[in-house]
């Protein structure tokens, strides 16, 4: 019997090109060598990112809450041609404003 082939590491692929969304200077500097190194790997992978969306939301401090920034939502888009593999990763919360957001308990009604 042979050995079964490898299994592309999808999730992996994601999770990586997740966390390289994180290379905006809002997300301050801890977040973006972690970015720059899952940058790395994906393109080790054979992906390419090869284009970005973003959405300006003005001014706000920096996710470690060091510098006051321009902040951005972003989606970038990896592509690997290999075999038209694709990965649409997105950057959200990445500003102080963000974070009271996710740490405020106060509840709404979303439905109805």
């Amino acid at each position: 019997r042979t050995a079964a082939p490898a299994r592309d590491p999808k999730d992996l692929h994601a999770s990586l090109a997740s966390l390289a969304a994180y290379d905006s200077e809002a997300a301050g500097k801890f977040l973006n060598v972690e970015a720059a190194k899952a940058k790395e790997e994906l393109n080790a992978a054979g992906y390419k990112r090869v284009h970005e969306f973003e959405v300006y939301n003005g001014l706000d401090w920096s996710f470690d809450g060091t510098v006051e920034v321009d902040e951005y939502d972003a989606a970038h888009l990896w592509l690997r041609e290999a075999d038209s593999r694709a990965i649409l990763a997105f950057r959200g919360s990445d500003t102080q404003k963000n974070l009271r957001n996710v740490r405020d308990s106060t509840t709404c009604s979303m439905y109805g």
